[in-house]
């Protein structure tokens, strides 16, 4: 287990939803590492030899989505808390170079329907990562002020997002840092859809496919990430 993993599991343990390096090396499972053990299912992931051989920040495997119907469903470790409070943690590398779609790549995307949906994507008009929380059609959006620049390859970057109706506030962080957080967020209506539980596509029919690759995808329930928390998710190494 590499140190990476046991930062991430030490935060907020009592409250994982899961918690997926998605560094598997073959099946159509991607496992999850917390004590929820809500393994995800998992399908057209790249896990030839050649296909792996970026890795993730902390050096270990990592999963590659082709932007043809690469797609990882958690549903199974869903509950209607998450939908008023929680937070999720991920690495993203996008290539610039092989961008897919029209307007956009799903990240991260939960949701019990159109109008009641938590999700991070990537604008591939801007080239801008959003963090976006919709409650009863009404929707709250952060936009990343990073620009992905077409002149390089791939580079990771980390992204949290929390939520809190309680608390009425949205926060997104990339790279650590803190965006202009979003208030009186809507009232979340509905149960997730396990259609709509995805990470890589908009659903498991792979609408809004995204390309490139995810690493150490986590998901609390009922917890809000602290800024000294995100901080250390960031950090590769000692």
């Amino acid at each position: 287990m590499s140190s990476y993993i046991d930062r991430v599991l030490r935060t907020q343990s009592s409250s994982f939803a899961g918690y997926w390096p998605l560094n598997d090396e073959s099946g159509t499972v991607a496992l999850d590492w917390s004590k929820a053990d809500n393994n995800a299912t998992s399908a057209s992931l790249m896990r030839k030899p050649a296909d792996r051989d970026f890795l993730a920040p902390d050096g270990s495997k990592c999963a590659k989505f082709d932007g043809t119907a690469s797609v990882v469903n958690f549903y199974t470790a869903t509950s209607t808390a998450i939908e008023t409070e929680g937070s999720m943690s991920i690495w993203v590398a996008t290539p610039t170079a092989k961008l897919k779609g029209t307007t956009l790549m799903q990240i991260v995307k939960m949701g019990a329907d159109a109008n009641n949906l938590i999700d991070i994507t990537f604008d591939t008009t801007a080239y801008r990562f959003s963090g976006i929380y919709t409650g009863n059609s009404t929707s709250d959006t952060i936009v990343s002020p990073l620009v992905y620049n077409t002149a390089y390859g791939a580079d990771w970057h980390h992204f949290v997002m929390t939520w809190s109706k309680t608390a009425e506030a949205l926060n997104f962080y990339v790279d650590s840092v803190a965006q202009t957080a979003a208030a009186t967020l809507g009232v979340f209506t509905g149960n997730f859809a396990a259609t709509l539980m995805c990470l890589g596509a908009s659903s498991t029919t792979v609408a809004d496919l995204f390309t490139g690759w995810l690493s150490h995808f986590a998901l609390w329930n009922g917890a809000i990430l602290s800024q000294s928390e995100v901080d250390d998710l960031y950090k590769i190494g000692l």
